[in-house]
């Protein structure tokens, strides 16, 4: 099952992608994934990242992160002059108040088991993922991140557990936070 529900956010609703598995049984709460976007938007990618996760017996909520700029921003892969405008308006508050709704969104939904809620962030989601494994109290639940952002470096010292974190080897990030910080991952 796949619907679009709208997250109240400080900022205004945040329209938000939610994959079910098809064949769940009748009355099982569900584990769940909030799922961030890469810098492109919450696109077919992300829906379908979100698809697979619901194959395999999850709820998948990806919010628009770009939510301030309106619904269904989706950016081409191929054009990044036309993602920096976009991606240049989104700020550590604005990501942390997002991840934030998205995760008691996601708590509060009836197919879900509020103690199972987990959260993967890919590109610019990445980073997202990791700032709520500092920030935001998760309940000692897991993150998951692809890539992450520039300020990685800043908070491997802040001795976050349970996050794990998949970068590319010539993240720039990463050449940043040198290899006594990336050992600490």
């Amino acid at each position: 099952m796949e619907q679009t529900i709208a997250v109240p956010t400080p900022d205004g609703p945040m329209q938000t992608f939610v994959a079910l598995p098809d064949d769940r049984p009748a009355g099982e709460r569900l584990p769940a994934l909030v799922v961030i976007q890469e810098a492109f938007g919450v696109n077919s990618h992300i829906k379908n990242v979100c698809r697979r996760i619901a194959s395999h017996g999850y709820a998948a909520f990806a919010p628009e992160l770009f939510h301030r700029l309106g619904d269904g921003v989706d950016l081409p892969y191929d054009d990044f002059s036309k993602v920096m405008p976009a991606f240049v308006t989104l700020t550590n508050d604005g990501l942390l108040a997002d991840v934030q709704a998205s995760l008691a969104a996601a708590r509060a939904d009836a197919h879900v088991d509020p103690d199972r809620v987990g959260i993967i962030g890919f590109c610019v989601g990445g980073f997202a993922a990791f700032l709520s494994t500092v920030i935001v109290e998760l309940a000692g639940k897991r993150a998951l991140a692809q890539q992450g952002g520039k300020s990685v470096q800043q908070a491997l010292v802040s001795g976050v557990s349970r996050y794990l974190g998949f970068h590319q080897i010539r993240s720039r990030s990463l050449r940043l936070a040198g290899p006594a910080g990336v050992a600490r991952l």
